[in-house]
């Protein structure tokens, strides 16, 4: 969870009060950071292979 996120929820209730994330928005956060490295990482590929390679 961001860390603005979370220092907003303490200031309205509390320290003392748990905060939890659940699995599916941390999955969520996974899965496009991960599609945004592998967009990046396409985009390198064809810059750098020919394009019978890059096609492979």
């Amino acid at each position: 969870m961001y860390d603005g996120f979370i220092n907003a929820a303490k200031e309205v209730f509390g320290k003392k009060v748990r905060i939890v994330a659940d699995r599916f928005h941390v999955a969520k956060l996974y899965r496009e950071g991960l599609e945004t490295l592998r967009k990046k990482e396409l985009k390198r590929l064809q810059r750098v292979l020919s394009t019978v390679d890059y096609k492979k």
